[in-house]
């Protein structure tokens, strides 16, 4: 099968992107993995036919020595899988796989994932009109020589409008080697432009900077792409028998 199935400030701007790494506090938290992982094997029990054996922990099974392989070969390639899945969703197609297949494989090149992003906050017009006030006063005259009248008076204020279009632009795109504009070396895996119009009353400022550009956030996937096999599979295998093998 393809590789589509594999086992005082500024308000926030309405398309926001954050490249910023994780912190150095956020550790692994074995606790929270083994509620995480509770909740999904009780959730998988239901799925599963009752004949079949119930998933467990690795460390709570039975198992031989040569297990440990197996175990982390079919981890590695489930968990590519998900990452290709999860690209090909952002627009990773078969024929982008192949490609970067090539690259890493045959060209014996690094793979880089770059993600780009920039915005732009641009002044349109000016709008400027009167509008009349919702209460109003109602005032009655009444006099000896005259029949009874009433004078209605009401008030209107100015509203003054500025209209601002904010626009949004992202792209995701992978290269060969260590230069991302090289030609022939670079693909676009997604890319998109959006825009809004946002409407600010009162006062005249920018509502966004006028231009932000992200920093270019760069992934290092060479070793997704070295796991193919010649179907695009994720096919990581340890070599029980190398001098190099090591728990």
């Amino acid at each position: 099968r393809t590789a589509h199935a594999r086992a005082g400030t500024r308000p926030k701007p309405p398309m926001s992107f954050d490249n910023t790494a994780l912190s150095s506090g956020e550790h692994f938290n074995e606790a929270v993995f083994r509620q995480r992982t509770a909740a999904a094997v009780a959730r998988v029990r239901k799925l599963l036919d009752v004949a079949r054996t119930a998933p467990a922990l690795a460390g709570d099974v039975h198992h031989a020595y040569a297990d440990k392989y197996a175990l982390a070969e079919r981890t590695t390639n489930v968990a590519a899988a998900a990452l290709l899945n999860a690209l090909a969703e952002l627009g990773l197609s078969d024929a982008h796989v192949r490609t970067l297949r090539d690259w890493a494989q045959r060209g014996r090149r690094t793979v880089t994932l770059r993600w780009t992003s920039s915005a732009t906050c641009t002044f349109i017009e000016k709008k400027k009109w009167r509008e009349k006030d919702a209460t109003k006063a109602v005032i009655e005259h009444e006099s000896t020589f005259s029949a009874k009248s009433t004078t209605t008076l009401s008030s209107s204020h100015v509203i003054e409008e500025w209209h601002w279009r904010y626009e949004a632009s992202y792209a995701l795109t992978a290269y060969a080697g260590a230069d991302a504009d090289a030609h022939g070396a670079s693909l676009t895996l997604c890319n998109r432009t959006a825009q809004r119009t946002r409407l600010v009353r009162r006062h005249e400022s920018r509502p966004y900077a006028e231009q932000s550009v992200e920093s270019p956030l760069d992934v290092d996937a060479t070793w997704l792409f070295l796991l193919l096999d010649a179907g695009c599979r994720a096919a990581a295998h340890i070599d029980r028998t190398a001098t190099t093998c090591r728990t």
